[in-house]
C-alpha cells in the first residue's frame, strides 16, 4: 500500500512539473516578445533578397549586400541582365538598410507566409516568392514569404501582399541595391525573349 502511494504521489508530481515547465516556457516566451525589438546587437553582415518566378514573366533573381557596401546580383530569369554583377553602395545606404531592418522588426516576423496558417487571409496562386535573409553579428533569420498571401480586400478589389510591412521591406532591399538597373522594365525585360 506504501509503494502505491508513492507511485501514485511522483506521478503527480512528476505532472506537476511538466506542467509548470510548460507555463515557464509559454511565460518566457511572452515575456520576450513583449520586450520590443528583437534586433540583435551588432552591424550587418549581409543582407539578401532572392525573387522567384511566377506563372509567366516575374523577373528572377538574387540580391546580396554586404556589410562593407558590396553588392552582387544574379540575374536568372526574365531579367535585362543575365549572370553576375556587383557594384557598391555608401555607408548612407548601408545605414538606411539597417533602418528598414529595423522597422519592421525583422527578427520577430514568423519564419513563412504563405499559408492560412501563417495569417493569409486569401491565397492566390501561381505568384513569385520573396526569401530574405539578414545576418547581424552571428544571429541569421531567414523568411520566405509568397507574395500569393494577400490580406482580406473588399469583395471585387485587389488586396495586397501580406504582411505589407515585409513587402515594404522586400521593394526596400531593391531600392538600396538598385537592382532596377539590372532587371530592368517589363518592356525591356520582354525583348529578344
Amino acid at each position: 500500500m506504501n509503494r502505491m502511494l508513492i507511485s501514485r504521489n511522483g506521478a503527480h508530481a512528476l505532472d506537476v512539473y511538466r506542467r509548470l515547465r510548460t507555463i515557464v516556457a509559454i511565460l518566457a516566451a511572452v515575456f520576450a516578445a513583449s520586450c520590443g525589438s528583437a534586433v540583435p546587437e551588432g552591424r550587418i553582415v549581409q543582407v539578401t533578397l532572392e525573387r522567384t518566378t511566377c506563372y509567366g514573366t516575374c523577373p528572377a533573381y538574387r540580391v546580396t549586400i554586404s556589410g562593407d557596401g558590396l553588392v552582387t546580383y544574379e540575374g536568372k530569369q526574365y531579367v535585362e541582365v543575365s549572370g553576375i554583377r556587383t557594384k557598391r553602395i555608401d555607408a548612407e545606404a548601408l545605414s538606411a538598410l539597417a533602418d528598414e531592418v529595423a522597422r519592421v522588426d525583422y527578427f520577430v516576423l514568423q519564419n513563412t507566409y504563405d499559408s492560412a496558417e501563417d495569417g493569409c487571409r486569401r491565397l492566390w496562386t501561381d505568384n513569385p516568392a520573396a526569401n530574405t535573409s539578414v545576418r547581424i553579428a552571428r544571429t541569421t533569420k531567414t523568411i520566405h514569404h509568397y507574395l500569393g498571401c494577400r490580406e482580406d480586400g473588399r469583395e471585387g478589389s485587389f488586396s495586397k501582399s501580406y504582411p505589407q510591412a515585409l513587402t515594404s521591406f522586400e521593394d526596400a532591399i531593391d531600392r538600396i541595391a538598385g537592382t532596377k538597373e539590372w532587371i530592368g522594365t517589363g518592356s525591356e525585360r520582354s525583348r529578344d525573349r
